[in-house]
């Protein structure tokens, strides 16, 4: 299912109810403004944290996923291509969420959730 279209619920209970996490991140910090995304796929759960007015900058590691989703995905913000840990190093600025979506097949990727990742 990785890439299919799913509608987002409307609302934060029915969001609650079908496990839609991202779409609840603009409930639990009202005043969040910003989020860094690392691992885009079509930038659905980007589109939907945009349509509650939070700027979203994504960073996927393949260039081809990357192309895709500005193309023919949902996401409009700004998109990065590289490893997500190595842009969090390098960029100056700072991010109100931080969604960890990077899969290596079932897996997320082992350097992106070690304590010293988390730290960074």
């Amino acid at each position: 299912a990785q890439g299919s279209y799913a509608p987002f619920a409307s609302s934060g209970a029915s969001a609650l109810a079908r496990g839609q996490w991202i779409a609840l991140l603009p409930y639990l910090h009202p005043r969040g403004r910003s989020a860094l995304q690392i691992g885009l796929g079509l930038g659905e759960g980007a589109r939907v944290l945009e349509e509650s007015g939070i700027a979203v900058e994504s960073v996927e590691l393949d260039p081809a996923v990357a192309a895709l989703a500005r193309t023919r995905g949902f996401a409009r913000g700004m998109i990065h291509v590289g490893d997500g840990r190595a842009f969090w190093r390098r960029t100056p600025s700072s991010f109100d969420f931080v969604i960890l979506d990077a899969f290596q097949g079932a897996a997320l990727p082992e350097h992106l959730l070690s304590v010293e990742a988390l730290r960074e």
